[in-house]
């Protein structure tokens, strides 16, 4: 251990959620005050959403920690059961011996045992951890179980606590009852950049030390770009650099140490800007920036067109204009995924066929990008229109059952017209591919092959594959592909493959095992 090393009282950056490490940004004070208030005044339904690893859970403990004694809570953070065994689990948290095991006993059981609780003024509060794991049947069977009320106060208070894919759960139709009745809902941000070096700081002053006097400030900075915001990987990342750093008997962590530990967490150096979310202030100013800088545009463009209409002598004169030579850096597009996204087995009629158009040479020559451009005129898929309550989100789980980073890069990739994942238009036409075996099977130059295995928003989230023996001693890569202006996502691929039918096994061996979020479940027509 490396606490004796430094000097610390304990480990600075464990994963655990210790409330005592808690650190309160503005977005988890809103968070947690959010959450106190609907629970203390029985608004029934709250939810509490973000990213993996931005410190959901500690507060759900820090809150268990603060609550009343006539407040009786229950915390699930195992989601996926049934309604009935969730149901027990509830009973049986609360001590209350089951009076049957069916689920209209247990329901019985559990209503007269709020209305017990209500006549002594005392508050039943159900904390679900990790809620986008709970299927939609359960979800539905725990609306009605919310919905019992006595003088327009709710019996019951249910804390939705999970990562943004629920929230694209609660925008199906089954689920829009449940959408509505949410009374509170907060997201809980990624940590800006100051924050970030102050989490760092809060943490290793609780066991006695300081960011000035463990780490260099450039390897600060390189934590803080490489976490994006996310506590988890704070913690990953300075534990991991901590623990080399003993190992190499430094006192203070540099870049290299930094480095090295990011090698071992098989995390690729981020070579682009972090810019994380800041709230809704920051977001609305950087709106006014935009509209303002395009005002600004518009109006140079307009007052030098009526200066040109003003004085055509003067520009006779000057004889014929020269082009302007712009010189800079020409930024190759985003990569593509090759592949066929024709559907081997089924016939699918009603999909379409792009016409093939030639297209014509491009006066500048772009470096090639990381994965041969797609044939997309080749793939099936089917041409929908935007109803108004659409969303990119929505549709997956329409089309696919499946709601990820993943699914909306194969929609992304067919309809180069969108421009943000979070922003679709209602009334335009856009295409939903088929996603196929084959279609993650990439050919390179070269004539060998890689796989796709998937789209993230985070480069750690793709750790798992590391481990899986299909793609020992292959190399992983990590593509950066350019969604919004605001957001950058990554492609993983994994190569190289001799023949086509050795990368087609990888895929179905990895989609059998459930960790290719490409397949949620099979393609809906």
């Amino acid at each position: 251990m490396y606490t004796q090393f430094y000097s610390f009282s304990e480990e600075p950056f464990k994963d655990t959620p210790d409330p005592r490490f808690l650190f309160l940004t503005e977005s988890h004070k809103k968070a947690l005050d959010s959450m106190v208030y609907g629970i203390n005044n029985k608004k029934g339904l709250i939810l509490i959403s973000g990213e993996v690893g931005t410190g959901k859970t500690i507060l759900i403990h820090q809150l268990l920690n603060g609550l009343d004694k006539m407040i009786k809570t229950v915390f699930i953070y195992h989601p996926k059961i049934t309604f009935e065994d969730l149901l027990k689990t509830i009973l049986l948290e609360l001590n209350i011996p089951l009076a049957g095991q069916n689920k209209t006993s247990l329901i019985h059981q559990f209503n007269d045992y709020l209305t017990q609780r209500f006549a002594h003024n005392e508050n039943i509060v159900i904390f679900i951890d990790e809620a986008q794991s709970l299927r939609k049947d359960v979800l539905e069977e725990l609306s009605a179980l919310a919905n019992l009320e006595i003088s327009d106060s709710n019996l019951l208070q249910i804390v939705f606590v999970g990562q943004p894919e629920f929230e694209f759960k609660l925008n199906s139709q089954e689920l829009n009852q449940l959408s509505q009745r949410i009374k509170i809902r907060c997201q809980v941000m990624p940590l800006t950049k100051k924050e970030a070096r102050d989490y760092i700081d809060h943490r290793l002053n609780l066991v006695g030390s300081s960011s000035a006097k463990v780490f260099t400030p450039e390897a600060v900075s390189l934590i803080c770009r490489q976490a994006a915001g996310i506590p988890r990987t704070l913690n990953l990342i300075c534990d991991s650099a901590l623990r080399i750093g003993c190992q190499f008997s430094e006192k203070k962590i540099d870049v290299p140490i930094v480095k090295k530990a990011l090698n071992e967490m098989f995390i690729q150096e981020l070579k682009i800007p972090w810019f994380p979310a800041f709230g809704e202030k920051f977001l609305s100013r950087r709106i006014s920036y935009s509209v303002l800088a395009i005002i600004c545009l518009a109006l140079v463009i307009f007052l030098g067109r009526e200066y040109i209409k003003s004085t055509p002598e003067k520009m006779a004169l000057k004889g014929p204009i020269k082009q302007p030579i712009v010189t800079g850096k020409v930024v190759p597009p985003s990569p593509e995924i090759k592949g066929d996204f024709s559907p081997k087995n089924v016939p699918i009629p009603a999909f379409d066929k792009e016409p093939t158009t030639p297209k014509p040479p491009q006066p500048v020559s772009l470096p090639p990008s990381p994965l041969p451009q797609p044939k997309i005129e080749s793939r099936s898929y089917k041409t929908i229109k935007v109803a108004e309550r659409d969303t990119l989100s929505s549709l997956c789980l329409k089309y696919y059952n499946v709601s990820n980073s993943t699914v909306i890069d194969h929609i992304l990739e067919f309809n180069p017209q969108i421009i943000s994942p979070n922003l679709i238009m209602a009334h335009q036409k856009i295409k939903i591919p088929e996603i196929t075996e084959s279609s993650l099977i990439i050919e390179s130059s070269d004539g060998k092959f890689k796989v796709y295995l998937g789209t993230f928003s985070k480069p750690e989230y793709a750790r798992p594959f590391k481990d899986e023996s299909v793609l020992q001693r292959k190399t992983i890569e990590f593509i950066p592909k350019k969604v919004s202006p605001e957001m950058t996502w990554y492609r993983v691929v994994a190569g190289n493959f001799d023949t086509r039918e050795e990368g087609l096994e990888v895929i179905l061996d990895l989609k059998k095992k459930g960790i290719l979020p490409s397949f949620g479940v099979s393609f809906k027509r």
